[in-house]
């Protein structure tokens, strides 16, 4: 999922990541309420949880400590 699906109110979701999530997700009804479940523990529950997409090279960079190497 896009980081805007999770972080916005409404759900913003990028029109280039359309065509993927269709041909990817084989329920359409489950997507969008997991997607509306994480949307709602971001928002409830955000000084104690992050919620992040591991797809995302991005948002996975951002909350993985930095190791040194």
């Amino acid at each position: 999922m896009y980081h805007g699906e999770i972080e916005q109110t409404p759900p913003l979701s990028r029109p280039a990541f359309a065509p993927i999530q269709d041909r990817a997700q084989t329920d359409t009804e489950a997507r969008v309420a997991t997607r509306d479940r994480l949307h709602a523990l971001r928002c409830d529950h955000g000084d104690q949880v992050t919620v992040f997409s591991a797809h995302d090279p991005w948002e996975l960079a951002r909350s993985t400590p930095l190791t040194g190497a």
